[in-house]
């Protein structure tokens, strides 16, 4: 009974670190769709506005970016990267080079992964991520 008691704890511990592991990592990598053409305005506006608000406002634009509703699109689409130029904020077709999708992904050479929390970076939900990705690689469209 007494290794019971012990062993409870123990693998709670384990379980809660193999969590947090694969929470860090960002688990699966997200699967970007082809069919069904998505639209910034219709798709993607409300979710980077849910998610990025906080830190790209009209008071407080980090990195120079707004993305208040009717704005966002017009200030990432073919623009080049703050912190680094020599990469486009979104470059429509093509994720894996758009400097937003290095920063949500975690894989940005310069700064930090967003969005940003508390704690540090928190990675969006697979879901999210697969919905911004497959936008940007079906040409970003307004």
């Amino acid at each position: 009974m007494k290794k019971l008691i012990f062993l409870v704890p123990v693998l709670f511990v384990i379980g809660f670190i193999v969590y947090w592991a694969n929470e860090q990592k960002g688990g699966e990598a997200p699967v970007l769709r082809s069919q069904g053409t998505l639209s910034y305005a219709e798709d993607v506006e409300d979710l980077l506005i849910s998610r990025c608000m906080n830190c790209h406002n009209a008071q407080q634009a980090k990195a120079g970016l707004v993305l208040a509703e009717g704005r966002g699109y017009e200030a990432m689409v073919d623009k080049a990267a703050q912190q680094d130029p020599s990469l486009r904020l979104v470059l429509p077709g093509d994720p894996e080079s758009s400097y937003l999708w290095t920063k949500l992904t975690g894989g940005a050479s310069k700064g930090k992964g967003m969005p940003r929390g508390p704690s540090g970076w928190k990675k969006l939900p697979r879901e999210e991520l697969e919905l911004i990705g497959s936008w940007i690689q079906q040409g970003a469209k307004p």
